[in-house]
């Protein structure tokens, strides 16, 4: 399992799509053994998507992911 996604202390930690990528498959490998970690990896899973959307400037990418956050239902398209 990489850990990659820990942080040093030393450093100001930053979250962007390749750190929260290595948490979230981390998190992955947890829930294939205790499917009790499903709520984060799948909290995991879309704030990748919001940091890639970041990450290309996609601001309505990034307005469906904070609104999936929310709870709320919304049509991609």
């Amino acid at each position: 399992m990489s850990r990659s996604f820990l942080i040093n202390k030393k450093s100001k930690p930053t979250f962007n799509s390749a750190r929260l990528a290595a948490a979230r498959d981390f998190v992955a490998e947890l829930v294939a053994v205790d499917p009790i970690y499903l709520p984060i990896f799948i909290r995991l899973e879309n704030e990748v998507e919001i940091a890639e959307a970041r990450e290309r400037g996609d601001v309505l990418a990034v307005a469906r992911g904070l609104a999936r956050a929310g709870g709320r239902d919304v049509k991609s398209g």
